[in-house]
């Protein structure tokens, strides 16, 4: 139990900013169950945003409410899945080869395809949620960021990891990711979208399956694999989907 709580800690100091370094006892064991616990801290954030709307939308109105919502998971990642969408944008659509893309997603600066990759994201999301109506944002908001972490995390089974020349030599965090896992990630996923009628389920899981082959087929003729940005890019990119498909069944 120890090691499956400490695999989770390490998820939630690598891919969120919650104060549970203290916790965590660094081992690379733990390193190697990040993506399998990756839509566990995506149930973290979820749990974030979807509290602090159900708090606020007693007293104030549902925009204001839910920009806070969105901020507060922002807060919680501390941007880093934002970042990654923002350095795929500038890299895939900047550069012609690998290494030109590998090097513009390296770059700290934030390009033209990237402001505007993370405007009409940001817009999306926003939009997309709140056409859905209060009283669905919350278990959306749960549902949806676990899910697109397994899409995400689904390429780390399906993909190689890619690193440029200068960093060959330096060992992936992000490799260690059997077909049990798979599974276990997308059984959480489902158990998240209990609260939905079963053929929409079934919809929107064919449709983010289609989206992950897809993802999955670009960044192998791309680069030949995903980064750790390109992971961030897609569990962006699968929960602007989620919200739209959403959004067209109901």
């Amino acid at each position: 139990m120890n090691h499956h709580w400490q695999g989770f800690l390490a998820a939630l100091v690598f891919f969120t900013r919650l104060p549970v370094s203290g916790l965590y006892l660094h081992s690379e064991t733990h390193h190697q169950t990040l993506v399998r616990n990756f839509p566990l801290a995506g149930l973290v954030v979820g749990l974030i945003g979807s509290g602090v709307f159900s708090l606020l939308i007693t007293v104030l109105p549902l925009v204001v409410t839910l920009l806070l919502s969105l901020l507060a998971m922002v807060l919680a990642t501390g941007a880093i899945h934002e970042d990654g969408f923002a350095d795929m944008c500038d890299g895939f659509g900047g550069g012609w080869d690998k290494s030109q893309v590998l090097d513009i997603m390296k770059d700290s600066r934030l390009g033209s395809y990237g402001v505007t990759g993370l405007f009409f994201l940001l817009s999306l999301k926003f939009v997309a949620l709140h056409q859905l109506g209060a009283h669905l944002i919350p278990m959306v908001l749960i549902s949806a960021h676990v899910v697109s972490r397994v899409v995400a995390g689904s390429l780390v089974y399906t993909c190689d990891y890619v690193q440029d020349d200068e960093n060959k030599k330096v060992p992936s965090l992000l490799l260690e990711l059997d077909k049990n896992s798979l599974l276990l990630m997308a059984a959480l996923a489902a158990v998240v979208m209990f609260w939905l009628p079963l053929a929409t389920m079934l919809f929107i899981a064919v449709c983010l399956l289609l989206f992950a082959k897809l993802a999955e087929r670009y960044l192998k003729r791309r680069i030949g694999g995903y980064t750790g940005d390109c992971l961030g890019g897609v569990q962006q990119g699968a929960e602007v989907v989620f919200y739209l498909l959403l959004l067209a069944m109901l």
